[in-house]
């Protein structure tokens, strides 16, 4: 590691449009796409993409998180 970088300065880039690491992230993501239409279709791999996408925005926040949790708790010890 050279002494003018930070850790983890290549997932900070990997976020910033123009940056080589940004590049390589959303080349992959793109194959990662591909391969998914070719291995399970366009409507699956949509709706993968939807469930991770509400995944993504409840999981976001800490207060969505805990709100979830006592949710989660409730309905355990209800049938428990």
């Amino acid at each position: 590691m050279t002494p003018d970088r930070e850790p983890g300065g290549f997932w900070r880039d990997a976020i910033k449009p123009g940056t080589p690491a940004c590049a390589l992230l959303c080349g992959l993501l793109g194959v990662a796409v591909a391969v998914s239409f070719l291995a399970i279709g366009f409507w699956k791999t949509l709706l993968v993409t939807a469930c991770f996408v509400v995944g993504w925005a409840l999981g976001r926040t800490k207060a969505v998180r805990e709100k979830i949790g006592e949710a989660w708790q409730r309905l355990i010890n209800r049938n428990g």
